[in-house]
């Protein structure tokens, strides 16, 4: 279903692993739109009592992918910065 996101519910309690274990799970769009799709599916669970986002590996998570980044041309600054004068 996700291809960046691992998602099992153990009884009352749901639990999201970001796996991306070669990258530290940094963050990346793909991350981030799969995340929100989660968090709005999960929300509508009136059997959740519980949920907890996680990390596959080492690392939690090591902040944004600056691999994806890109200098000026958009508007999405989720994961892009803006060119330096």
């Amino acid at each position: 279903m996700y291809q960046t996101i691992r998602y099992e519910k153990n009884g009352n309690i749901g639990i999201a692993t970001i796996n991306r274990p070669e990258a530290l799970n940094a963050l990346n769009s793909t991350v981030i739109s799969e995340l929100e799709q989660l968090i709005s599916e999960v929300e509508k669970d009136a059997e959740l009592g519980a949920f907890i986002i996680t990390g596959e590996g080492r690392s939690f998570v090591a902040g944004a992918d600056i691999g994806e980044q890109s200098i000026g041309g958009t508007d999405d600054c989720r994961c892009k910065r803006s060119a330096l004068p």
